[in-house]
């Protein structure tokens, strides 16, 4: 092997490839988009409102406050913005990061739906954010034994993603934050994985999410840390 990291084992030239003049209605498995990602705080808060109208069913104000033993327990709902007692606006903080697409938005299932009921298509589609190493001065963010473990597959919430085109930087893609996004927010970038990093990446999807340990990614995962581990001998 030309290295131990399995960036620099596959190349960087042969991590990603251009999709062409149609990336922007292609959707297609691990490819590039910009999205803003939203993430809640370890601690709960709640925006809560402060100050109604006469009839106290529109909010005018609302304040943060820590969620208390009345969380999504409430008295009254209301009206304007509408809020059922169980329901609560949490405070999140988003920004907008590249992602990797997972599962592409699937075709609309062609039944009626009740009205008054739930909605069946959401027309929603599932990503994996990316988060840089380095911050904006270009000084890294996390210990570097910590990065190289990453480049390694050795902890199967993280997977690195080199710098390329489309304003990515070196970043780790967090599967322990997938999450839903509507598909009409995804701003797409010319770039997806290459198949075999594709391959690889599905693999150690699989094994985070399933316990499944086979194929390409587990024999690689494999080699890499043994070869790691010699190189320190």
């Amino acid at each position: 092997m030309s290295g131990v990291f399995f960036d620099e084992i596959v190349g960087r030239d042969k991590f990603f490839q251009e999709i062409g003049e149609d990336f922007r209605h292609t959707f297609l498995r691990g490819q590039f988009f910009w999205v803003p990602v939203s993430y809640c705080l370890e601690k709960l808060f709640l925006w809560r409102p402060s100050d109604y109208d006469e009839s106290k069913t529109s909010a005018r104000e609302f304040i943060m406050v820590p969620a208390g033993t009345d969380a999504f327990n409430r008295n009254m709902p209301l009206h304007t913005p509408q809020l059922e007692t169980n329901e609560e606006f949490i405070v999140v903080k988003s920004k907008k990061r590249p992602v990797i697409l997972i599962s592409p938005p699937l075709q609309d299932i062609k039944i009626n739906e009740v009205r008054g009921g739930g909605k069946i298509n959401r027309r929603l589609c599932i990503i994996a954010p990316l988060y840089s190493v380095e911050n904006k001065e270009g000084k890294t963010k996390f210990p570097i034994e910590f990065i190289e473990k990453v480049r390694c597959l050795e902890y199967p919430q993280f997977f690195f993603i080199p710098a390329c085109a489309g304003g990515i930087k070196n970043s780790f893609c967090r599967l322990d934050s997938i999450q839903a996004c509507f598909w009409s927010h995804l701003e797409p970038c010319d770039l997806r994985l290459k198949d075999y990093v594709l391959q690889i990446f599905s693999g150690q999807l699989e094994y985070y999410t399933t316990g499944r340990y086979e194929g390409n990614y587990a024999y690689w995962r494999e080699e890499i840390l043994k070869e790691r581990i010699q190189s320190y001998k």
